[in-house]
């Protein structure tokens, strides 16, 4: 199997990001009270403490799910399939649907705490497919998303469009969130360098993704968004 692509394109890794910072999905009902805390943590700080997890320098608590509340726990799986719809590929008709599951952790650093929901979801159509998310239960950020799939069946359907697939998705959400490209650099080998201006603030990730495609034809996309830092104000 030869690399077919390895997004070079700044404006589909443009299209990539804006998932991460689609808003929370609100469900009709009135919010349940935040957990109390020390001090306002700014969008920095909890990026600080989530990339300090990230490069495996901070540890994580398990927290109970009785401890998140309904609407805050709604709102993040509404918004992780909300990316799923938007990333998918696949559009076949579903096999195997496996439940989604999801865990929640706390990252505490120097005192302070935010917590996660992991979503993670595994169903096979004519991809086989696999999505984890890292979202912020308190402000609705991901900052960690992995989508992985291959195709199974029906590859010529599917030949030659993924690169077309994944611009489209990310130019209605451009469009959509009203964001801001501040700059896009290529790092090294399918690693990007990712800034980009929301509310005031520049959000900085690494972005690593193929496309592989082969004759046959074999397809395989491999996504991977992970925060690394946020300025301004």
């Amino acid at each position: 199997m030869k690399l077919k692509a390895v997004l070079p394109w700044g404006v589909t890794a443009l299209v990539l990001l804006a998932c991460l910072m689609l808003p929370l999905l609100f469900t009709g009902r009135e919010p349940e009270p935040a957990p109390s805390t020390e001090r306002e943590l700014t969008s920095a700080r909890r990026a600080e403490i989530y990339s300090l997890f990230a490069a495996d320098e901070l540890g994580f608590t398990h927290l109970d799910e009785d401890e998140v509340g309904n609407e805050d726990y709604v709102k993040c799986v509404r918004l992780a399939n909300t990316v799923r719809g938007i990333l998918v590929m696949d559009e076949g008709e579903t096999r195997v649907d496996n439940p989604f599951g999801t865990n929640f952790y706390t990252l505490s650093d120097d005192g302070d705490t935010i917590r996660i929901m992991e979503y993670y979801y595994e169903w096979t159509a004519d991809w086989h497919n696999w999505l984890t998310m890292h979202i912020d239960i308190d402000t609705g950020e991901i900052y960690y998303l992995y989508y992985s799939a291959n195709v199974l069946q029906n590859g010529w359907d599917y030949a030659g469009r993924a690169e077309d697939h994944l611009a489209a998705a990310g130019e209605r959400l451009v469009t959509a969130l009203g964001m801001e490209l501040v700059s896009a650099e290529y790092e090294s080998g399918e690693l990007w360098k990712l800034e980009l201006g929301w509310d005031g603030e520049e959000r900085v990730y690494d972005v690593i993704c193929g496309i592989y495609e082969d004759a046959a034809p074999s397809l395989l996309i491999d996504l991977r968004i992970t925060i690394t830092g946020v300025s301004g104000a």
